[in-house]
């Protein structure tokens, strides 16, 4: 049976992505870790990129249209294998042969189906927002006859392009002190997460629980490292290390809860939370426990910086987060559950505290407040705490710990 590739869920409060362009054709033979297509949702654009190798079976959507994250955007596998039919899914030439005429007799395009939307990528959106013209009535050349960026400028400099009328004076006071003094409208993306985390703790039973790890030895061990290293290590990385290797120890906590069941997942996918501009999202380091520190370094550095720039490679489904607020002075915190997943740490700094050591004598740790939120539909409190106690140890004996 042929394997789907699925729409990758690259945030939290990312519920679907539209198909930019196929850089593929059915029955084309791909190698694994090749871009097949590009896609876009409302906070990055990025590669979809296949895992194992094969020929393209079936491409079941066409450029510019919707599809919701975790669902078959194609089906990959040996020539001749079958892939599943559930009556919904159509290859992209069965949908072509299929598509109605227009009056003219003239073939009707994915756009003319979809007349109520416009489709045009983030950056065609915000130039036409900034020259305020209407994207109504612009031809698209991008795939799918999606309107792209240089589109919208060629319209800027025809005469005859729909210009959005400019508010009055009087119009733009009263709309600056309702958004100043009155309300401040969601933006999508903060809609987006709002419904998201209402889904989370409206449906997940979560519950909570806290430790403390003395982290003098594991900074120590860092500087010593960074000295001569050329990739640099950050106390982030050593966490995603640690939490990858005790996921190992306690695969119940890398699954999700689909339903009424529980679907333990064989990859270790560590998601790390990352702030972009009015939300958030979680780039994925694939495969974690089988990474070294320097690759989980470097993975998390891409990640980060494709976050914040709007671009990302494509992750694997994410099947556990850390959340790190620790560079904000924050002491700790308790984080919330990013569903289908079934944990989430959260991370506080670390702090210079005083301590009881060997024999009754005082002494200072750098000591780092660690949470995890917990579905108590999959796992249970001591389970949770093992893993909590595996993290601390990992990090208290680091060096002891990555020769092993």
């Amino acid at each position: 049976m042929a394997n789907p590739v699925i729409m990758p869920q690259v945030g939290q409060d990312v519920e679907s992505g539209f198909i930019g362009e196929w850089f593929v054709k059915e029955g084309e033979y791909v190698e694994k870790g090749d871009i097949i297509a590009s896609i876009e949702s409302e906070k990055a654009t990025f590669d979809l990129e296949v895992y194992e190798s094969g020929h393209i079976l079936k491409i079941l959507f066409e450029p510019g249209e919707e599809v919701k994250t975790l669902e078959p955007v194609a089906y990959i596998g040996e020539k001749g294998e079958a892939v599943p039919d559930d009556g919904e899914s159509d290859s992209v030439a069965e949908k072509t042969e299929g598509r109605n005429t227009t009056e003219d007799g003239s073939k009707e395009t994915a756009t003319q189906k979809n007349s109520s939307r416009v489709f045009a990528s983030p950056s065609a959106r915000r130039v036409a927002k900034e020259q305020r013209i209407s994207l109504d009535g612009i031809e698209g050349s991008g795939p799918g006859g999606r309107i792209v960026k240089k589109d919208v400028l060629a319209a800027a400099e025809d005469d005859g392009a729909t210009r959005i009328e400019k508010p009055s004076i009087a119009e733009e006071i009263q709309e600056e002190s309702l958004a100043t003094d009155l309300e401040i409208p969601f933006t999508k993306m903060r809609k987006k997460i709002a419904e998201r985390l209402i889904l989370s703790k409206q449906t997940i039973p979560h519950f909570y629980l806290f430790i403390d790890i003395d982290m003098t030895a594991a900074l120590e061990w860092r500087a010593v490292f960074n000295k001569n290293a050329t990739v640099k290590i950050t106390v982030n990385d050593m966490i995603v290390k640690s939490v990858a290797a005790s996921l190992e120890k306690y695969p119940r906590l890398n699954a999700h809860v689909i339903e009424n069941k529980i679907v333990q997942r064989k990859d270790i996918n560590v998601g790390v939370a990352v702030s972009i501009d009015d939300g958030l999202i979680v780039p994925v380091i694939p495969k974690a426990n089988e990474k070294s520190l320097s690759e989980i370094s470097a993975t998390s550095r891409k990640n980060t910086e494709g976050a914040r720039q709007g671009v990302l490679k494509t992750p694997a489904v994410g099947t556990f987060t850390i959340s790190n607020l620790g560079m904000y002075a924050i002491s700790g915190f308790v984080p919330i559950i990013n569903p289908p997943e079934c944990g989430i740490i959260g991370i506080g700094k670390i702090d210079k505290k005083v301590v009881v050591r060997e024999r009754n004598s005082i002494g200072f740790a750098d000591v780092m407040n660690v949470s995890i939120a917990c579905d108590h539909r999959a796992v249970d409190g001591s389970y949770a705490a093992q893993f909590l106690n595996s993290i601390k140890d990992y990090l208290e004996k680091f060096d002891q710990k990555l020769k092993e």
